[in-house]
């Protein structure tokens, strides 16, 4: 009843799926590189301290320039890269899902010529897979105007899931390494003084980071929860007497909200990811296929 399967794995769509692909990819690569030498700076800092305490000054200089460096130029690339990769993912659900492109708010669509650059980066195996079906095929069984809605929901309870997820890891980690620094303290016999600077100085940063992390993602979780009651409730007035028009315009505003989401969110690395998707895979479609059903029985639709 709509064209939701046939649009989404054609060729230039396919091109705008790789081209966001790549472009998270390459900023989760820099954004773990900022990670990995923020972790890493105390900690040669203190054996520097130890047993090259001439060297001190030079690792002083550096932390100095890299935390210019980031602000300056990684984070505001950063900001530039995610709104770019929301653009592509934009344009790619106005044309699958029928949508009008929100000029207003997104502004112009990304260049061409960037997007043939882009999606002709190499892909791993796993991201290839990603490539076609990007929403479930099982949409095609709706009018547009209610497999439309079928598809946001989806992208928000997927977003949601992986993030719950993330941030459970987040908590478990945190206490994982709370407790097993105070145990070797205990078993060593530190003192109070010895635990703060040998254990706690240490891993202070990766704490400080993963506390961050995790009410970053918790305040993420906050707005897709807030999203996708909005879609739910959108969807009983669609299968009752609001007309398509009405619908269409109500799902054009809240891609206007997951657009701003979008290129504002924090990202998650693929190790907590790849693992993640064949289940989560499975469950968006039985969840697709449950919303169908109730359509069709709303709508009498064969």
């Amino acid at each position: 009843m709509n064209e939701i399967e046939k649009i989404q794995n054609q060729p230039e769509m396919i091109r705008l799926v790789h081209s966001f692909i790549v472009i998270y990819n390459r900023s989760k690569q820099y954004l773990a590189i900022v990670w990995l030498v923020t972790m890493l700076l105390p900690l040669l800092g203190g054996i520097t301290a130890v047993f090259k305490p001439d060297l001190k000054p030079f690792i002083a200089i550096f932390a100095l320039s890299f935390g210019f460096i980031d602000v300056l130029l990684i984070d505001r690339s950063h900001k530039v890269r995610m709104k770019t990769a929301a653009k592509l993912q934009e344009e790619f659900d106005c044309c699958v899902l029928s949508l009008e492109w929100n000029k207003f708010l997104v502004g112009r669509k990304v260049d061409p010529e960037e997007v043939a650059r882009e999606s002709s980066c190499k892909l791993s195996p796993f991201d290839e897979k990603r490539l076609t079906d990007w929403y479930p095929t099982v949409a095609k069984e709706l009018p547009i105007h209610l497999a439309r809605i079928i598809c946001q929901r989806t992208n928000l309870w997927y977003d949601k899931e992986l993030r719950t997820r993330y941030r459970n890891i987040i908590s478990w980690s945190v206490a994982f390494i709370i407790i097993a620094s105070t145990l070797f303290s205990s078993t060593v016999g530190f003192t109070v003084t010895s635990f703060v600077i040998t254990v706690l100085v240490p891993i202070f940063p990766a704490l400080n980071w993963a506390i961050r992390e995790y009410y970053r993602q918790t305040d993420t979780m906050r707005t897709l929860e807030n999203l996708k009651s909005e879609i739910e409730k959108l969807w009983d007035k669609a299968l009752g007497n609001a007309t398509t028009e009405e619908v269409t315009e109500a799902s054009r505003e809240l891609q206007d909200a997951i657009f701003t989401h979008r290129a504002s969110s924090p990202l998650i690395f693929d190790w907590i990811y790849r693992p993640l998707r064949p289940k989560m895979e499975s469950s968006m479609n039985s969840g697709a296929e449950y919303w169908i059903k109730q359509a069709k029985m709303a709508k009498d639709i064969n």
